[in-house]
């Protein structure tokens, strides 16, 4: 991609939509799973967030370190999953 996202539109009943800041091209795909430091994470517009993921990044404060973690009922990527990597098949955690 080679730019930088500035919008993650997740409008209802369409794929997401990945725009970026110095291209005309836009993304398309059905999920996305992104990794961003906090003090990035407030440039990006993020359309249909739930209320809790907001809280969570509006009050993240700016530090050394910061991890979030998002459990999902269903890992959605390991039956598609096709880079360089491998996935165990529980999580240590309920």
């Amino acid at each position: 991609m080679n730019s930088p996202v500035v919008k993650i539109e997740n409008e209802e009943g369409s794929e997401i939509k990945i725009y970026m800041k110095d291209s005309n091209k836009i993304y398309t795909c059905k999920k996305v799973f992104f990794s961003v430091p906090i003090a990035v994470i407030k440039q990006i517009e993020i359309t249909r967030i739930s209320p809790a993921k907001k809280l969570i990044f509006d009050n993240q404060e700016k530090g050394i370190v910061h991890r979030i973690y998002f459990v999902f009922e269903n890992a959605f990527w390991r039956n598609d999953f096709s880079g360089y990597g491998s996935f165990g098949s529980s999580f240590p955690f309920n």
